[in-house]
């Protein structure tokens, strides 16, 4: 009966944590109402019941482009942000 416990103390352990990577930031989501505290790179720890860590990429890109072109921001997920015309 111990062991069963332990290893559901430890299976509820391990899913509340994840790490966030050094080329991304996360925040927080409880309940669909996001923190306002933005998480750095490391381990962040949450409630997996009622909370949702949220992770964007940052890492920078630069494109080189030739004349008469567009300019595609995306958000790394092939979703477009922003497109620019080169002039």
């Amino acid at each position: 009966m111990k062991k069963i416990l332990f290893f559901a103390v430890l299976a509820a352990g391990i899913a509340s944590c994840t790490v966030v990577r050094p080329h991304q930031v996360a925040v927080k989501s409880k309940l669909g109402k996001i923190d306002n505290k933005v998480r750095m790179a490391g381990p962040v720890a949450y409630n997996p019941f009622v909370t949702k860590v949220i992770k964007v990429n940052v890492r920078t890109m630069k494109l080189s482009t030739s004349p008469n072109t567009k300019t595609i921001i995306t958000d790394g997920k092939g979703g477009v942000i922003n497109m620019l015309d080169d002039k």
